[in-house]
């Protein structure tokens, strides 16, 4: 089902297919997840910074502090069923798993962009709180992981080919807390027990934040971006029939 949804992506979603105007939220849940599971988490970063309509990024340049119903703002203006994303926040970006029953093991293996600095996941599990943090410097890259009491890790970080992890000033392979340390290229695995743990490494993958790229947009897509609140609405509204229903005044449109 999950490669037939990779094949179906591009009809559905504008950071795959310019063309495409997506204004429904049944398909992004399954959608943004298949990606992540086939290896297209860049797919849906790169979704998830454009600013252009329909995105998240719109929505917060027009004014909502919430998920809306529709990417074109209309009706609901409180609409859980758009927060799909933040699975993929937890899930990918945190890399945060549970691995057994109610946390007893977890999978801590966060996907981190090129261009993000710093990030701060949090999942609360029945036996407390899992955290992956990690703040990056052009020199420097500092992992913070929290394990709660009862639990134990098995995590799988980035690394420069060649440099190693520290804690502390030790190699993680010579703590005691830590066991079966594995290097593999870009990549170190090992597992750790519950506690509170601030892995260091001198030197960094951080490159400089792209700018969101539009030139492969079509000539309709550069106009979409320069339109908002009611206009979108007009112009884009695939529910007919149904506009009536969001008569109220909306706090992110634009009043005469």
């Amino acid at each position: 089902a999950s490669s037939l949804m990779i094949t179906m992506l591009p009809a559905c979603f504008p950071a795959l297919n310019p063309t495409a105007k997506c204004v429904c939220s049944c398909p992004s849940k399954a959608s943004l997840m298949a990606l992540a599971a086939h290896g297209y988490n860049d797919v849906v970063y790169r979704m998830v910074k454009k600013t252009t309509y329909p995105s998240y990024g719109y929505w917060v340049k027009q004014g909502a502090t919430t998920s809306l119903e529709y990417w074109d703002m209309s009706l609901s203006q409180n609409h859980c069923m758009m927060d799909h994303i933040e699975e993929w926040f937890f899930s990918q970006l945190g890399g945060i798993s549970n691995a057994d029953e109610a946390y007893d093991s977890v999978n801590i293996s966060p996907w981190i962009p090129a261009d993000m600095a710093q990030a701060n996941i949090a999942v609360q599990s029945p036996r407390g709180e899992v955290r992956m943090a990690w703040n990056r410097t052009e020199s420097t890259t500092d992992y913070q992981i929290n394990v709660p009491a009862g639990s134990i890790a098995k995590v799988t970080l980035p690394v420069v080919k060649g440099l190693r992890l520290y804690e502390k000033g030790t190699d993680i392979s010579e703590l005691p807390s830590v066991s079966n340390v594995q290097y593999a290229d870009t990549l170190v695995c090992f597992t750790i027990g519950s506690g509170d743990y601030l892995f260091t490494m001198d030197g960094s993958t951080l490159t400089e934040a792209e700018e969101d790229n539009e030139d492969d947009d079509t000539e309709e897509d550069d106009e979409v971006g320069d339109i908002e609140g009611e206009e979108v609405t007009e112009t884009y509204i695939l529910n007919h029939g149904f506009e009536h229903r969001n008569t109220n005044a909306i706090p992110w449109a634009p009043t005469s």
